[in-house]
């Protein structure tokens, strides 16, 4: 499953926190951001998750975030 979301993270070390703090919670997942998409795009690759779980963590940090519809 892969899932795209846009995300109000503008700084490279919090993406990378971010990051790391997602693939704790999700091991063997592929995650990563592009800074450089006018969406601060969160993409998202991995067996099987909630994407409303992902909305939560980042919410609960302080950032927005929302599924991308394509």
């Amino acid at each position: 499953m892969i899932k795209v979301y846009i995300t109000d993270v503008e700084n490279s070390d919090t993406a990378y926190f971010i990051t790391e703090q997602l693939l704790k919670r999700y091991p063997g997942f592929a995650i990563n951001f592009d800074l450089m998409d006018c969406d601060n795009v969160l993409r998202v690759e991995g067996e099987s998750f909630q994407r409303d779980d992902i909305i939560l963590f980042l919410n609960k940090i302080g950032y927005s975030c929302e599924e991308m519809c394509y």
